[in-house]
């Protein structure tokens, strides 16, 4: 019984082999389908076949075409540029193999090239090129898509799990990102990681150092390709550097003496005092000094004594805040009131997860009453924030769903 059944499952492997599979690359020659009707160049252009983009330097690269009925063409890509006083095409890479991928979702057929750069010369960032299909006699076809320039953008990081927030008290600092723009042989050794508090004037400008809080060694994160000259950076700082309460810590990546720094910074609050506050359904007069973008590039809202707008002057409302601390880890030591003394924290409401990195997150309900001017958090007896509340009639400041319902509209008063 046992011999009949793997004989069954090796005849069924064979059939589904020889008449559904179909694969997907291959450099075979004999799978490339034979022209059967008119030849049509419908697209093309450079190509990360092998883990990056044609760039300035390389002397081997590879480019892409898809069209109908391209199977006896052979691809060139030249540098379109004056020569006297017109311009034209001047041949510029050669091809050296090529790969058909099968065909696309629209019907066309998929060929990848590797060219080779005539003369041992390389590309250059000065040069617009075209990918150019010709047949044996030396006919070109041309499709004006079908071109690529060669640059170089430098290195530079995107922060997929960066924290916000820590306190001062941590030893370690996790982090996960993403460094562009490295080549693909890459090895830890070519790369410094380092963590420093700083300072920027915004979002987008340089970060100036302040002090090293921690440089990372080769043994705490892990460096892995994650896409065309893309490496993926998981890993811990050792704290060796107390940061100060206050401080905003930045990541360097450096490679060949080319440094760039994490966008959004890492702010530090203390153990005993508390890190950010949100409240929905309010609008917040904070300035937004930090110019166009800065607003939606973090989400990190530090408590501050800036006054929260609510609709509606007649009714009480309901809204969720949000307030991080180092210490606040008791949910039945949490007490809201209103400048007049009212207890306005809704019975149960109140939830604390953590600690995240030393920060706790504490959540709650509140009914703020129309004549409140003032809202009071106290943890353990002890007043920790403020929130200055201010009525207005201006519409869009207030939902009249229950709480939960997050309110993304409202009008900003100067």
């Amino acid at each position: 019984m046992r011999k009949r059944i793997i004989s069954w499952i090796l005849i069924l492997t064979m059939v589904f082999t020889q008449n559904f599979f179909i694969p997907m690359v291959a450099s075979a020659d004999s799978i490339i389908p034979s022209p059967s009707g008119t030849l049509e160049f419908n697209g093309g252009g450079k190509s990360d076949w092998c883990g990056s983009d044609p760039k300035p330097g390389d002397s081997t690269f590879y480019v892409e075409a898809k069209g109908e009925n391209l199977s006896e063409l052979t691809a060139e890509v030249s540098a379109y540029k004056l020569i006297g006083s017109q311009y034209g095409y001047i041949q510029a890479a050669s091809q050296n193999e090529r790969w058909y991928l099968g065909k696309t979702a629209q019907g066309d057929e998929r060929y990848i090239y590797e060219m080779v750069v005539d003369g041992g010369g390389e590309l250059n960032s000065s040069d617009n090129y075209y990918v150019r299909l010709k047949d044996n006699e030396g006919t070109y076809y041309d499709n004006s898509d079908a071109y690529f320039n060669c640059y170089s953008s430098g290195i530079y990081v995107n922060e997929n799990d960066v924290p916000l927030e820590i306190t001062d008290g941590v030893t370690k600092v996790p982090f996960d990102i993403t460094l562009h723009g490295l080549p693909n042989d890459t090895e830890k050794e070519n790369i410094s990681i380092k963590l420093y508090s700083g300072i920027k004037t915004s979002h987008w400008a340089p970060v100036t150092k302040s002090n090293l809080i921690s440089t990372l060694q080769e043994g705490d994160y892990d460096l892995v390709t994650a896409g065309a000259e893309a490496k993926c950076i998981i890993g811990e700082f050792t704290v060796s550097n107390k940061p100060n309460v206050g401080d905003k810590l930045y990541i360097e990546v450096e490679y060949q003496e080319e440094y760039c720094y994490t966008f959004n910074a890492i702010n530090v609050i203390s153990e005993l005092g508390i890190g950010q506050f949100k409240l929905t359904n309010a609008v917040v007069g904070r300035t937004l000094s930090d110019g166009h973008g800065e607003a939606s590039a973090s989400s990190y809202e530090g408590a501050d004594n800036s006054t929260f707008y609510i609709s509606s002057t007649t009714t009480s409302t309901a809204h969720k805040f949000t307030l991080t601390s180092g210490n606040m880890n008791n949910t039945s030591l949490v007490v809201v009131t209103d400048n007049n003394g009212n207890n306005i924290l809704r019975p149960s409401s109140v939830e604390i997860d953590g600690p995240n990195n030393g920060v706790f997150t504490t959540t709650g309900k509140i009914d703020i009453p129309s004549g409140s001017t003032s809202v009071k958090f106290s943890y353990g007896g002890n007043l920790v924030h403020t929130v200055p509340v201010e009525r207005t009639d201006v519409a869009g400041g207030v939902s009249i769903e229950p709480v939960g319902h997050e309110l993304y509209e409202g009008s900003y008063l100067s």
